[in-house]
């Protein structure tokens, strides 16, 4: 087995190139600076309002978390659902995302050649979206699946989702046959 070893003439030559360390390590260096400073200079001109000051003589009726824990928050006070299985779901939610990259061990990348997978992504993100919005529309009451608006919403996501997750599937094996 004979190698071939090819030269090729597009390639710059050594005194075209810039040395990492410290050139390039210092020009990094200097973008991060900069970018600090306009951190600093942005939060010195625009500060983050705190909200109204807590007053423990008159405190609020209804406690509500972040708009970030909003999806989970209404979740767990679903009245049918025991805190301890919702926990148990989120908590296997929560692995489960996190092994995705050892599920979905295709050869492609790109999100169109995923159906299955963006149609999960999908479902979770329109399920905690929706909850997120019920939580906030709905303060301080705990969701019953005898509240037609409830019971409504909930049916006509998970038939949103069911399909979408259909849909992915029929996508991903169309895409697996070829």
């Amino acid at each position: 087995m004979e190698f071939q070893v090819h030269s090729d003439s597009s390639y710059s030559s050594t005194e075209d190139e810039i040395p990492f360390f410290p050139n390039h390590l210092l020009s990094e260096i200097a973008l991060a600076f900069a970018i600090l400073g306009l951190l600093v200079i942005f939060a010195s001109l625009f500060p983050a309002e705190l909200g109204k000051k807590y007053d423990p003589l008159n405190p609020a009726q209804t406690l509500e978390p972040e708009w970030y824990f909003m999806g989970v928050y209404q979740f767990l006070k679903t009245q049918a659902i025991q805190p301890i299985h919702a926990v148990a779901l989120l908590s296997v939610l929560g692995i489960l995302f996190v092994l995705v990259p050892f599920i979905d061990r295709g050869a492609r990348r790109a999100p169109r050649d995923r159906p299955l997978m963006m149609a999960a992504a999908f479902v979770v993100a329109l399920q905690f979206l929706v909850l997120t919005g019920y939580g906030y529309a709905t303060p301080g009451q705990v969701a019953t699946f005898s509240n037609p608006a409830f019971l409504a919403m909930l049916l006509a996501v998970n038939g949103i989702s069911i399909v979408a997750l259909l849909l992915g599937a029929y996508k991903q094996r169309r895409i697996s046959t070829r």
